[in-house]
């Protein structure tokens, strides 16, 4: 009977966890797939930096992620070979009572030219 609970507990536990971190890597991979298809999208080709920031913070705004471009999770840098996006951030949250956890995210995109 014992065993049961321990491992309810641990399971609940580990629920309870996973379910602090998976709303994090959700947002993450859908941003990724937003500029993944931006860099892909015809419209894109040739564009400028600006254009190309421009069309990513409407298409993350259509994704309910325009907090990626309101806390500059995002950026879009003309280096000399051309545009390319950048996700350099960290989530903090509070895991349970005075335990938190930081995730960090770093990708990099370069449009297909």
């Amino acid at each position: 009977m014992s065993d049961l609970l321990i491992g309810l507990v641990m399971m609940g536990v580990i629920f309870s966890v996973a379910m602090k971190f998976v709303p994090h890597y959700w947002d993450h991979q859908a941003a990724v797939g937003v500029v993944e298809r931006l860099t892909e999208d015809a419209n894109s080709q040739g564009a400028d930096a600006r254009d190309l920031k421009r069309l990513l913070e409407k298409r993350l705004k259509m994704n309910n992620l325009d907090h990626f471009v309101e806390k500059g999770w995002v950026q879009v840098i003309d280096t000399g070979r051309g545009p390319e996006f950048t996700f350099n951030y960290e989530v903090r949250d509070e895991l349970m009572a005075n335990v938190d956890f930081v995730i960090k995210f770093e990708d990099r995109f370069t449009p297909a030219n």
